[in-house]
């Protein structure tokens, strides 16, 4: 019987008493390809260190053509090739290579593989095999392939695993990849397993119409029931790994596509589940992918400029050009990578004195005013002038947006003809306890003296509140001359005092 392409078909079956059923099974192959079709395949028992562990390298060619193909397998440098049963062309270290002539149909190396005890736990291995040539090749895109393992100590070797790898924690793959699924098996019962079921519930995001089997460690035939896959091996005697650790294990290995015309994103979860003999089923763990039409570029570049000396990004100061990466997370847990330029132009910001008054350029949104001396007395705003309380040296910075400019300091004077009466205010006066309160508007107090009218100078008691706020006690009654010595100059106030 002749198929011209590989997939599921009808199966009809009459008996001698004229009793029928029909069964839907797979057929593999595809005479419709012209050109050689080179698919290499590798299973792994497990990546748990510190133990021979065995392997299988699958290679198909799935056409009428044949090729001389070169195979190559090639190891993390904390694993080590033992052996293989058929004998490699060349081993160079950690790459290992067997050259087919005249290659068509399917072929299995079976080989043992050790991950060294000096792997760390829970790092991730690579191994890479690759089958050429690619030219003239049907799909040369699946002719390289790099399988990663996470090392462990102990593991369960019932399993399912998938390729290629998704991308971020929702394993994005496009709506057009084509999918690879291994479900190993191991008999460690105490006894051989004359059978062995897997049932594979493929999900529905699944075009289970595409399923392609790429390989298997023993003879089987496939069902398909519905939405499940049921790869049978029958009489396959199966022994525990009791009797024999290396003939314990297998596997099978199929490609299947995305369901094509959906609504994307779109989940899928997909498991199996093992049967020996007639046993209890184990279930494999589970594998989830994201199909999407597009992956989620989640790597840009940020650029930031100003016509000053200073940028702030994220509360933090850049005064040069700067590039930087800095990272953050997803809300689908993908990682964000930005790469960020900073670019300053430096202009300086410059201070006028004049009229009694500091200024600067008007375009800014906010400024903020700073004694030179003491840089704690600060003196928000949002004018681009000022009138300094006091006399001394202050420079401005000045913010627009995220762009920061500052300033040199410049030397400021109030005059003593600004310090008068207005600008000091003493309460309460007439004082009926003996206690006065003192208050400058817009200079610093620095003295304070306080006489008789004849000029006999008069005990008094000061608390310094603030350096613009001070309390005088006086112990005795009657009308005085307070005489305020400022920063900025000298005024005299008459006070009284009564009790």
């Amino acid at each position: 019987m002749f198929i011209e392409k590989s997939g599921f078909k009808n199966l009809k079956i009459i008996d001698s008493t004229g009793f029928s059923r029909l069964y839907e099974i797979y057929v593999g192959g595809d005479s419709l390809i012209e050109n050689h079709d080179l698919i290499p395949t590798f299973v792994l028992n497990s990546f748990q260190r510190g133990i021979e562990h065995n392997a299988w390298i699958n290679l198909s060619n799935l056409s009428c053509k044949s090729t001389n193909a070169t195979l190559t397998l090639e190891l993390s440098k904390e694993m080590q090739f033992v052996s293989s049963i058929t004998t490699p062309t060349l081993i160079d270290g950690n790459k290992i290579t067997w050259q087919m002539d005249n290659f068509l149909g399917k072929t299995a190396i079976k080989l043992k593989l050790k991950v060294l005890q000096s792997a760390p736990l829970d790092s991730i291995l690579c191994v890479k095999i690759s089958a050429l040539p690619t030219e003239n090749d049907h799909s040369p895109q699946n002719n390289v392939k790099v399988y990663k393992g996470r090392v462990t100590g102990s593991y369960d070797p019932n399993d399912k695993k998938a390729y290629p790898e998704g991308i971020c924690p929702v394993s994005y793959i496009l709506k057009n990849e084509k999918l690879e699924y291994t479900i190993r098996f191991q008999n460690i019962g105490t006894a051989s397993a004359r059978k062995v079921l897997i049932t594979d519930p493929i999900d529905p995001a699944h075009d289970i119409n595409t399923v392609e089997v790429l390989a298997a460690s023993h003879l089987y035939y496939l069902l398909k029931s519905g939405n499940n896959l049921e790869f049978h091996f029958n009489d396959i005697d199966l022994p525990s790994l009791s009797q024999d650790s290396a003939l314990s294990n297998g596997f099978v290995v199929f490609s299947i596509y995305p369901k094509q015309d959906s609504i994307y994103p779109l989940p899928s979860y997909n498991y199996a589940y093992i049967t020996f003999d007639e046993n209890e089923s184990i279930f494999t763990n589970g594998v989830y992918y994201t199909f999407v039409d597009s992956i989620p570029n989640y790597e840009y570049e940020s650029a930031y400029s100003c016509q000053s000396e200073i940028f702030i990004l994220n509360g933090i100061e850049y005064a040069r050009d700067t590039v930087f990466i800095r990272e953050n997370t997803a809300f689908d847990g993908c990682k964000i990578i930005e790469k960020v330029n900073i670019a300053l132009l430096k202009e300086k910001l410059s201070i006028k004195s004049e009229n009694g008054l500091l200024s600067c350029a008007e375009y800014f949104d906010n400024y903020l005013w700073i004694d030179c001396k003491d840089n704690s007395r600060q003196f928000a705003t949002t004018d681009s002038t000022f009138a300094p309380p006091y006399t001394g040296e202050f420079k401005v910075v000045a913010f627009d947006g995220d762009c920061k400019w500052q300033s040199e300091c410049t030397s400021f004077t109030v005059s003593t003809k600004d310090i008068n009466e207005s600008v000091i205010k003493i309460f309460p006066n007439p004082s009926v306890n003996g206690e006065l309160h003192l208050t400058s508007y817009n200079s610093e107090l620095l003295n304070i003296d306080l006489s008789s009218l004849d000029g006999k100078n008069i005990n008094a008691n000061v608390l310094e509140n603030s350096n613009y706020d001070w309390t005088i006690k006086v112990s005795q009654s009657g009308i005085f001359i307070l005489r305020i010595t400022t920063i900025n100059g000298t005024v005299n106030k008459l006070v009284k005092i009564m009790y």
